[in-house]
């Protein structure tokens, strides 16, 4: 079917903890385009604790490749947001 389940962690190796944490999209090379990585299918993956006082937090999720049948390898790169304890966001990459 051409199409890619790519399985990822995403972790907060910080200190403090990360509010609203949401995959915001993903850009990829050679044609192929993600299938849940909109605004609006994009998942949303809540608050993740900080290393302080114990283990940092981290949620798995599954990004979805839809893949032209000419393509034999891309690079993605995924986006994503989140807020610290005082409400000021932050975007990665």
């Amino acid at each position: 079917a051409r199409d890619l389940s790519l399985d990822l962690e995403v972790a907060n190796e910080g200190t403090d903890a990360a509010y609203i944490v949401q995959v915001t999209g993903s850009t990829a090379t050679n044609g192929v385009t993600c299938l849940n990585c909109s605004a609006s299918a994009a998942p949303l993956l809540g608050n993740l604790v900080g290393s302080n006082p114990g283990p940092a937090a981290s949620h798995g999720l599954t990004l979805k490749y839809d893949i032209p049948p000419s393509v034999s390898n891309f690079t993605a790169t995924v986006g994503a947001s989140a807020q610290d304890g005082c409400g000021n966001g932050y975007t990665y990459p």
